[in-house]
């Protein structure tokens, strides 16, 4: 029954982030970071691992680069 709750927990946080994506101009301004791949993930996998994305997405980090900005260092 927890596996059950959990999931209903984690599918509903991942909907509603996505409902935040499907606003076309957050979906902008969200385009290519982090907060794509949480609302990806989090729907899919564990809490601890991928919940922190949400943040750095909405503060703008970008992915898929080889060095992030001094901004995120520490």
């Amino acid at each position: 029954m927890l596996f059950a709750l959990g999931f209903i927990f984690m599918f509903t946080i991942g909907g509603l982030s996505g409902v935040v994506i499907a606003n076309a101009s957050l979906d902008i301004a969200f385009h290519d970071t982090y907060y794509v791949v949480a609302h990806f993930h989090y729907v899919l996998r564990v809490n601890v691992t991928f919940f922190p994305q949400h943040f750095l997405g909405l503060q703008g980090m970008p992915r898929r680069i080889s060095d992030y900005p001094d901004a995120f260092a520490g």
